[in-house]
């Protein structure tokens, strides 16, 4: 319903977690992009805690609300009262550090190419990333050198990964400091159930490769205007298949 209402008149929802709240983009790294329907229970329980976030927070992506970290990014900052910084203009690692800079910005989200971008400018000083005290990074693949160019590049800035996907709504596993193994997206979050398949859906062992599903107690309501495309992705037992491949260490 789009109908206007007073901003002190809040909705109240008799079923949060089957009424759909947004649609937002897959990522496409493993198909087609798709319309992913998130429902509002999952946009507040899992959205809006992708990492803790406070008042002082300052907050910056160059996402769209239509990806995942743009979301995040608006919905935790909302929720914790927090500034965000907001551009239409495209990436450029001079806008970032000028960003950076003018704001001082806490909190930065980048995907892998644009931290990389950052990494190898060499008008990009530590000075630059002060203030910042949680640089995320996510969305594709993260490399072991990607991790040590820009923690060596910026001293005391630990470059946290993120691995998730928009049917979860989620960071699925995020790097520890001090834990962190060369190819590795960390731990699992609480909340989250995570298993390593081989081709028959059996669940393999440690260290053997194989598709990740993930489990959590809130569910995607599916992709819109794609029942098959949704029947593929969640299984009767609520499993996602995520069509990556990985596999987990001794470690967990």
């Amino acid at each position: 319903n789009t109908s206007p209402r007073p901003l002190s008149s809040p909705v109240h929802l008799a079923n949060p977690s089957s009424t759909s709240a947004i649609l937002i983009c897959s990522s496409g790294t493993t198909s087609r992009s798709k319309a992913v329907s998130l429902s509002h229970s999952i946009c507040i329980a899992h959205v809006a805690n992708f990492f803790e976030c406070h008042p002082s927070d300052i907050l910056f992506a160059y996402s769209s609300l239509y990806w995942l970290s743009g979301l995040f990014t608006l919905l935790a900052g909302t929720l914790a009262g927090a500034t965000r910084i907001i551009t239409r203009a495209p990436f450029t690692v001079q806008r970032t550090l000028d960003i950076a800079k003018r704001y001082q910005l806490t909190v930065i989200s980048l995907p892998p190419s644009q931290a990389w971008a950052i990494v190898n400018d060499p008008t990009a000083t530590a000075d630059a990333f002060r203030s910042l005290r949680l640089p995320l990074c996510g969305g594709s693949v993260v490399s072991a050198s990607l991790k040590r160019a820009f923690e060596t590049r910026f001293p005391g800035k630990v470059l946290e990964i993120a691995y998730g996907f928009s049917e979860v709504g989620y960071a699925v596993t995020t790097t520890r400091e001090g834990f962190y193994r060369d190819g590795s997206v960390g731990f699992t979050r609480p909340g989250v159930e995570i298993k390593i398949v081989d081709e028959n859906n059996c669940a393999v062992g440690i260290g053997r490769d194989g598709e990740i599903l993930v489990r959590t107690k809130l569910v995607f309501l599916g992709y819109f205007g794609n029942p098959a495309a949704t029947e593929e992705m969640l299984d009767d037992e609520g499993w996602m298949h995520s069509g990556d491949i990985g596999r987990f260490d001794e470690d967990g």
